[in-house]
C-alpha cells in the first residue's frame, strides 16, 4: 500500500481506513500529529498491541505529547529496522524506553532528542542489533557517550552536537566503519574526537568544520590524526569560505601531505577557502601514486564566491587522466587563461567522467581552446559549470560557450 491520507483531528472513517489497512503498510510517515491523536487512535485497539505489525521504516515527525506516551508503542512492532524521529518529536524520555522491548530487530535510529534520565540512556546498550545511529541538534550528557559507543555501531552521524565534554578513549566505538560530524561548534573537539576512533574500522569519514572561526593550524593537526585510519575509502572535508578570513590576513598554509598515505582511498572531497592553492600541477601524479583506486575527486575553495585563481592549469585534465584513470568524477577551480604549453594533453582518457569546474577562472579569449583541450582529453565528458549570481557573469558565459560546442568538438551528437 502506497499511503493512506490523515490529517488533523481523524474523524471515524479515517480510523476505519487506517485500520482496515494496518498489516499490509510497511512505510509510515507520521507528522502534524493534535496532541492526543495517538490515545484517540488507540480507543480502537488495546494500547498493547501493535497496530502495524509489519512497518520497517516509519517516519514520525509529530509532537508526542505526555497523553500519547503509552500509545506510542502502537506504531512500533518486531520487524521494525529503522525509525525517524523528527525535530518536533519532543519528550524524548517518555517514548524512546519502549524501543528496546518492542523493537528488538531495530537497525537505525534517527532523532532530535535523548532521555535525560540516566537510567533511560542504556537504550543503545539494549539494542542489539542497531547498527546506525544519527544525533541532530541536541546536547548530549558526558553519560550519554558511554552508551553510543556500543559493540554493534557502524555509523554514527552528530549533526549540530559538539562532543567537547566527552572522555574518550581507545576502547571507543570499536567497530564504527562511517562517522559524519556536522555543523560542530567547536573545532578542538573534533580532533579530540578523532583521536578516540578505531584506526583500523573507520572506512567513511566526513567532516564540517565551524566556519565562524577559520583554524588551519587545528584543521593540519586532524589531517595528521585522520592519515591514522588506513583503512579508509571515503573522506569529505568542508568549512569556512575564503570569506571567513579577515581583509588583509594571510591565510596560513594547510598541509594535505599526511593524506597521502592512505592507500585505500576511492573519494575524496575538501573544500576550504584558501586551500585551492595547495593542489598544483606538480602534484596531481603523487595523488594518482598514493590513492591507486581513486574515482571521486574533488578539490574547491568554496561553493559559492567569486572567482578566483587556483593552483591547477587546463594541464591538470591531463594530469588527472594519466595518473588517476579510475576517474569518473572530478570537481576542481583550475585557472583556464593560461594556455598549455604543448596543445597536445598528456593522456587522453575514453570513460564517461562528470566533469565540475566550479568558480574556475577562464577569460574571452581562452575559452575556443579551453574547449579544445577539453574535449582533447576527455572526448565523452559532461561539463557543468556553476551558475550562481554571485559569480562572474561573463565567464559564466565563456563557460557556456565551451560546455556548447564540447559535443561537436568530440565527434558526439
Amino acid at each position: 500500500m502506497a499511503s493512506i491520507p490523515m490529517s488533523g483531528t481523524t474523524n471515524h472513517l479515517e480510523n476505519k481506513s487506517f485500520f482496515a489497512n494496518a498489516t499490509r503498510v510497511k512505510r509510515l510517515s507520521l507528522s502534524s500529529l493534535p496532541a492526543g491523536g495517538l490515545r484517540q487512535m488507540g480507543q480502537y485497539i488495546f494500547p498493547s498491541r501493535s497496530l502495524l505489525p509489519n512497518p520497517k521504516d516509519p517516519n514520525i515527525g509529530a509532537t508526542l505529547q505526555a497523553v500519547d506516551a503509552e500509545y506510542f508503542r502502537m506504531l512500533l512492532g518486531p520487524k521494525l529496522r529503522s525509525l525517524w524521529l523528527g525535530q518536533d518529536a519532543g519528550g524524548s524520555e517518555l517514548y524512546l524506553p519502549y524501543l528496546p522491548g518492542v523493537c528488538p530487530r531495530l537497525e537505525s535510529l534517527t532523532t532530535w532528542s535523548w532521555p535525560t534520565d540516566s537510567e533511560a540512556q542504556d537504550i543503545i546498550a539494549r539494542l542489539p542489533r542497531l547498527r546506525e545511529f544519527t544525533v541532530i541538534q541536541m546536547k548530549l550528557p558526558p553519560l550519554a557517550k558511554t552508551h553510543l559507543s556500543a559493540s554493534t555501531l557502524r555509523s554514527l552521524c552528530l549533526s549540530g552536537v559538539s562532543p567537547q565534554y566527552w572522555d574518550l578513549d581507545s576502547t571507543s566505538f570499536p567497530s564504527l566503519t562511517h562517522f559524519t560530524l556536522e555543523e560542530c561548534p567547536d573545532l578542538k573537539s573534533i580532533v579530540c574526537f578523532l583521536r578516540a576512533l578505531p584506526a583500523t574500522t573507520l572506512q567513511d569519514l566526513t567532516l564540517d568544520f565551524p566556519n565562524s572561526a577559520p583554524n588551519i593550524r587545528l584543521v593540519n593537526e586532524a589531517i595528521e590524526v585522520i592519515s591514522r585510519f588506513q583503512r579508509l575509502h571515503e573522506l569529505w572535508l568542508s568549512g569556512w569560505d575564503s570569506d571567513n578570513f579577515p581583509d588583509g590576513q594571510e591565510i596560513p598554509r594547510y598541509n594535505i601531505e599526511p593524506l597521502l598515505c592512505l592507500r585505500e582511498l576511492r573519494a575524496v572531497f575538501i573544500r576550504l577557502g584558501g586551500i585551492g592553492r595547495e593542489v598544483i600541477d606538480g602534484i596531481v601524479k603523487k595523488i594518482g601514486t598514493a590513492w591507486p583506486q581513486l574515482n571521486s575527486f574533488g578539490f574547491v575553495q568554496s561553493w559559492y564566491r567569486t572567482m578566483e585563481p587556483a593552483g591547477l592549469t587546463l594541464e591538470a585534465l591531463g594530469l588527472f587522466a594519466a595518473h588517476c584513470p579510475r576517474l569518473t568524477s572530478l570537481i576542481i577551480e583550475l585557472d583556464a587563461t593560461m594556455k598549455p604549453d604543448t596543445p597536445k594533453p598528456a593522456e587522453v582518457s575514453q570513460a564517461a567522467i562528470m566533469l565540475e569546474l566550479k568558480g574556475s577562472l577562464i577569460a574571452e579569449s581562452s575559452w575556443p581552446w579551453v574547449a579544445k583541450y577539453i574535449s582533447a582529453v576527455h572526448p565523452n565528458a559532461q561539463l557543468s559549470i556553476d551558475e550562481d549570481e554571485k559569480m562572474d557573469q561573463g565567464m559564466i558565459g565563456y563557460w557556456k560557450n565551451v560546455i556548447s560546442v564540447l559535443p561537436a568538438m568530440s565527434g558526439t551528437k
